[in-house]
């Protein structure tokens, strides 16, 4: 039924009255996307050999664990000023006889699959490979891969359960800001201590199954949230 869904989104993209008027938008959104991804690949395979050259007496993944915190917060950022749910190109399959738990699902399944979520594999995939060539624990790089995984897809689904809140989005800037400036006075290692979560992950790869459930929690409530609210109005 999804790939059924994603072939009739497919058709109605390309015939659409405005895509013809918007071929050049649409290569220079192409040239952007294949810009990042080419530049995250990049640092994903060159970032453990230039840490190392640049810090010899520090572990790169300790270094790369150590700037999570900002990576993190400035994804879920990113996101609240970009990505929207994509919500409006449904509306059509509300008059048809399928099960709205389908509608949703699709939704839901589709979104993680959005630019946002697939361009930071482009380093974490890439890094990870070249850890596991330099010698590091297997099972522990992949569980960290994993988890990085399940934190982006979290972000995802966050992103949409708190539906441009300006709360939220004010807690976000408030923590990015207040932890570059713990940091930078030397109150506090926040970044540090939060890189020592992901060490730990790295230690403990059986910690994946958290970041697992968080995920699974969040998409059940966007689910039971969506499922409410699909009606043509």
């Amino acid at each position: 039924m999804i790939s059924h869904f994603l072939k009739l989104e497919w058709k109605q993209y390309f015939r659409a009255a405005n895509w013809q008027k918007s071929v050049f938008l649409n290569v220079l959104l192409i040239l952007f996307a294949l810009y990042f991804v080419v530049s995250f690949l990049i640092i994903g395979i060159g970032g453990y050999f230039i840490l190392k050259e640049q810090f010899p007496d520090q572990d790169p993944l300790v270094l790369v664990n150590g700037f999570l915190l900002y990576a993190i917060v400035g994804d879920l950022i990113f996101r609240y000023l970009m990505q929207k749910l994509p919500v409006m190109n449904i509306k059509p399959l509300l008059t048809l006889p399928i099960k709205r738990s389908k509608i949703v699902h699709y939704i839901l399944v589709k979104s993680s699959f959005s630019f946002f979520n697939i361009m930071g594999l482009f380093f974490y995939i890439p890094f990870s490979v070249v850890l596991i060539l330099q010698g590091y624990d297997v099972l522990g790089v992949l569980g960290w891969l994993f988890t990085m995984v399940f934190l982006i897809q979290s972000a995802n689904f966050f992103n949409f359960l708190i539906n441009k809140n300006n709360t939220v989005f004010a807690g976000l800037i408030t923590l990015l800001v207040c932890g570059y400036l713990v940091n930078y006075f030397n109150w506090f290692d926040l970044p540090g201590f939060i890189g020592t979560g992901f060490d730990f992950v790295y230690e403990n790869p059986i910690m994946v199954v958290a970041f697992g459930a968080l995920l699974a929690f969040l998409y059940s409530t966007n689910y039971k949230q969506l499922r409410n609210e699909v009606f043509l109005d």
